[in-house]
């Protein structure tokens, strides 16, 4: 009875994962640097998806001059890993961008990094497929954090200081189930039917028990 109910238990299981999508959550944060946006932007991750749902780009950014303007910066994502062309600007097919202001108050070039995410919910990537994240500024106030190789399938898109062997952003790529995934309706069935047959194995159970009695 017991072996019976583990195996109905394990389909319950399976029809809950079988619906959800693949999730996953790229993240470095060994920088050490910073960067000012506006003098060394663009400033760029390439990365490798993992989850084909994404919904937020983040990068640990810094508060290099508190007395300069906090303009909104931009975050962009473009397909592909070519990094910049001869005129500086980003190669590859922009595919989302948005603008935004971040807190007035950001970490010094002396504390922890922190990273803030952007929301790029409903954007669709190709799990496998490489890409680079951007992130640009009018202002000299806000730098990004970078640092040392600390993601293996990516790198910076600018020469920055200290990157003679290689350097990356602290940044974080967020795939749409990385808290947990919702079953697709085809799934459901196969999820009801699971649960139907646990409950039928109790009642059955339950009478073999009584007729002992």
């Amino acid at each position: 009875m017991g072996k019976v109910l583990l195996a109905a238990a394990s389909a319950v299981a399976i029809a809950w994962t079988a619906g959800a999508a693949q999730a996953g959550v790229i993240v470095n944060t060994e920088g050490v640097f910073d960067a000012s946006i506006d003098a060394f932007g663009p400033l760029g991750q390439t990365f490798v998806a993992i989850d084909s749902n994404l919904v937020s780009i983040g990068f640990a950014y810094s508060d290099l001059n508190p007395t300069e303007p906090n303009d909104p910066v931009t975050v962009s994502l473009y397909s592909g890993a070519g990094g910049l062309d001869s005129s500086g600007h980003v190669e590859g097919t922009l595919i989302a961008s948005q603008s935004v202001t971040l807190p007035l108050v950001l970490p010094t070039t002396g504390d922890p990094p922190s990273i803030i995410d952007t929301d790029f919910s409903g954007v669709h990537m190709t799990v496998g497929d490489a890409y680079t994240a951007v992130v640009s500024a009018t202002s000299f106030k806000v730098a990004v954090v970078y640092g040392a190789d600390g993601y293996d399938q990516g790198n910076t898109i600018n020469n920055l200081s200290e990157c003679s062997t290689g350097c990356d952003l602290d940044f974080r790529i967020v795939g749409s189930d990385a808290t947990g995934g919702v079953p697709e309706p085809a799934s459901w069935a196969l999820l009801i039917t699971g649960f139907g047959g646990v409950g039928a194995m109790l009642r059955r159970g339950r009478s073999a028990r009584f007729a002992a009695a």
